[in-house]
């Protein structure tokens, strides 16, 4: 879609824009007036209910107030590393497919879950590149809307 003359229009430069939640992330390629969703894609939540993977007493007390204690399940904490750690791998995978196209300039729309992982999956010369991170949940705005958060 064209981008209106009163925003900034990237002449002659491609850049990629990065948008990016704990679960969730969109590509968008900017350029000469113009701006296109490149890619997207969703890890999928969690199949646990918040009462899997708890701590729980069974049995008597035995021997100077000592419990019995089992666990079952996964716990919560490690559900939601694994799912991040989920996320950040599919996105790495699919950041190295867009990237082919080498890039002048990232601009990272990030919410503050994702904030510091992003960048660490980048390698240096990626990382360089970056001219803005944007934090908060930028996942549902439209990318004309991403255009007039920068401060450019």
């Amino acid at each position: 879609m064209h981008i209106p003359k009163q925003l900034p229009q990237f002449k002659e430069l491609n850049v990629l824009f990065i948008v990016a939640s704990r679960q969730n992330a969109r590509f968008f390629v900017v350029g000469d007036g113009m701006v296109e969703e490149r890619d997207s894609f969703s890890v999928e939540k969690s199949r646990y209910s918040d009462k899997e993977g708890r701590l729980g007493v069974r049995g008597a007390r035995s021997g100077k107030g000592a419990r019995n204690m089992f666990r079952s399940g996964i716990p919560v904490e490690n559900i939601k590393e694994r799912v991040k750690d989920d996320f950040l791998r599919e996105f790495e995978k699919q950041f190295n497919i867009i990237w082919k196209d080498d890039f002048d300039a990232l601009y990272l729309f990030v919410s503050p879950s994702v904030v510091n992982e992003i960048p660490s999956r980048l390698t240096k010369q990626q990382r360089e590149k970056i001219r803005q991170t944007v934090e908060g949940n930028y996942l549902k705005i439209h990318p004309l809307d991403l255009l007039k958060k920068l401060n450019i």
